[in-house]
C-alpha cells in the first residue's frame, strides 16, 4: 500500500480513537489534464470512505495509474492518473515539382495544414490545402504538380530532354534540385528518391537524357516495414498489415479496459505512439441499501465478476438479490430495496380466519378463511400476502346456505 493510503488510515484511526465521528470531504480538486466525471461535477459534499472517479481532457489519453479518489477522514487520497497529449503525427508528403507553404517541419500534428504551389511550368492536380487527420494520414491525399499544356512550356532544344515522367504507381519522385528545371541536355544525369514511407526495392536511381529521350527508370519503391508492434498483456493486438499506413490495433481481453489510444499506424519512421495498457475493469463500491447487510465479502476494490449479495434485516427485498461487476466496469443491476409490503386485513363479512392475526400482514403471509355457521364459501379458502400488496387468489365471499338453496332451486 502506498504511503498516502497508509497515512490516510492513520487519520482514520486516529480519528476514532478519540471518538470522533469520520469527517466527510469537501468537492475534489481539479488535476492537470483531467476531469472529474460528471456525475459528481454539481456536488459539494462527499461522505467518509465513497470514492468519485477522474477521466482524461480531450485530446489527452490515460497511460497510468488509477482513476479514482477516496474521501478519508476528511480528506481526499492523491490522484495518480496520468493524462499526456496525443502522439499521432503525419510525415512530410513529397509532391514533385511543388513549393509547399506551412511550418518548416518535418513532422506534422493533427489539425495542421499545408499549401501547394506548382513550380513554374506545372500545374495542381488535386486539392491546393491538405490537412493531417487524426489517424496520421493527410486528407484528402497530397495533390501532384502535372506538367502544364504544350503551348505553356517552350520546346526543349534538339537534342535536349523536357521534363522526365514517371508512370502511375511508382512511389517515388525525382529529387529535389532537379524540380525546377524544364529542360535538360543530352547526357544529363537525373536522380529519383522514394515517397516518404517507401524504400528502395532493386534498380537504378538515376535516369540519362540520351539524345533527346530519358533512359527507363528501373528503381522500384516499396511500402517500409513496420514489422511487430509488439504485445500487451491481457489482450491482443490485431493487424491490417504491417507495412506503411497499415494499422495495428489492441484489444483488451473480458474484464480488462484499455488505457490509452487503440490503434498505431505503421509511419515512415515505425509505429506512432507507444501501445496501450489493459487494466482490470474496477467497478464502484457497491451501493448501501436500507434496511439491508452485503452478506459477502467485503473488498478493497471490485474487479470484473466481484458479486454482491444482499439480505434485508426488515421488509421484502425488491430487486436482484445478487449483482455482479460486468465487463465495462458497471453492475450487472440497480441495488434492491428492502420495502415493508403489507397487505390489507381481510375483513370479510360472515368469516374468520386463521393461522395469522397480527395486524400487519407482510409479504407470504398466509391465511385460513372459514365462513361462519350458515355460510356457504364461494372462492379459495387459503389465500397468500404477494409482494405487490394484494391477496392471491382474490379473497372468497361467504352467503348463506338457504340464498343459495333458494338460487339452485
Amino acid at each position: 500500500m502506498r504511503t498516502v493510503g497508509w497515512n490516510m488510515l492513520i487519520l482514520t484511526f486516529a480519528s476514532l480513537a478519540s471518538g470522533q465521528a469520520p469527517k466527510d470531504c469537501s468537492a475534489p480538486v481539479k488535476y492537470p489534464n483531467t476531469r472529474l466525471e460528471t456525475k459528481y461535477a454539481s456536488r459539494e459534499k462527499f461522505s467518509n470512505n465513497e470514492k468519485v472517479y477522474y477521466s482524461c481532457d480531450d485530446e489527452f489519453v490515460a497511460y497510468k495509474g488509477s482513476r479514482a479518489v477516496q474521501c478519508v477522514n476528511g480528506q481526499w487520497t492523491k490522484l495518480s492518473l496520468k493524462c499526456e497529449k496525443g502522439e499521432v503525427t503525419c510525415s512530410t508528403p513529397a509532391v514533385v515539382n511543388s513549393v509547399q507553404r506551412g511550418d518548416d517541419v518535418s513532422v506534422y500534428r493533427v489539425g495542421d495544414n499545408l499549401t501547394f504551389t506548382c513550380s513554374e511550368g506545372f500545374q495542381l492536380d488535386g486539392a491546393q490545402v491538405i490537412t493531417c487527420d487524426p489517424s496520421g494520414q493527410w486528407q484528402p491525399q497530397p495533390p501532384r504538380c502535372v506538367p502544364s499544356p504544350d503551348d505553356k512550356i517552350p520546346p526543349p532544344p534538339a537534342g535536349s530532354c523536357g521534363v522526365p515522367q514517371t508512370f502511375n504507381n511508382f512511389n517515388g519522385h525525382l529529387a529535389d534540385r532537379f524540380t525546377t528545371k524544364t529542360s535538360f541536355s543530352s547526357g544529363a544525369k537525373v536522380y529519383y528518391k522514394c515517397d516518404v514511407g517507401y524504400a528502395p526495392a532493386g534498380g537504378r536511381k538515376s535516369r540519362i537524357c540520351n539524345n533527346g529521350k530519358w533512359t527507363p527508370l528501373t528503381l522500384k519503391c516499396q511500402r517500409k516495414l513496420c514489422g511487430s508492434a509488439g504485445q500487451i498483456l491481457n489482450g491482443q493486438i490485431l493487424y491490417s498489415g504491417a507495412e506503411f499506413g497499415d494499422t495495428a490495433t489492441a484489444i483488451c481481453d473480458d474484464g480488462f479496459i484499455r488505457v490509452g489510444h487503440a490503434t498505431r499506424y505503421c509511419m515512415a519512421n515505425g509505429w506512432s505512439g507507444r501501445n496501450p495498457v489493459c487494466e482490470v475493469v474496477v467497478c464502484e463500491d457497491p451501493p448501501e441499501v436500507r434496511n439491508a447487510v452485503r452478506i459477502s465479502l467485503q473488498e478493497e476494490l471490485y474487479r470484473y465478476k466481484s458479486a454482491v449479495r444482499y439480505q434485508c434485516r426488515s421488509g421484502t427485498l425488491i430487486g436482484e438479490r445478487e449483482i455482479w461487476c460486468t465487463k465495462n466496469g458497471t453492475w450487472s443491476a440497480p441495488a434492491p430495496e428492502c420495502k415493508e409490503i403489507t397487505c390489507p386485513s381481510p375483513n370479510l363479512p360472515n368469516a374468520y380466519w386463521t393461522g395469522n392475526h397480527n395486524q400487519v400482514f407482510q409479504y407470504r403471509a398466509t391465511i385460513y378463511i372459514e365462513c361462519n355457521v350458515g355460510y356457504v364459501m364461494t372462492g379459495r379458502s387459503t389465500v397468500f400476502c404477494e409482494r405487490d400488496g394484494r391477496w392471491l387468489p382474490e379473497l372468497p365471499k361467504c352467503q348463506r346456505r338457504n340464498r343459495l338453496a333458494n338460487r339452485w332451486g
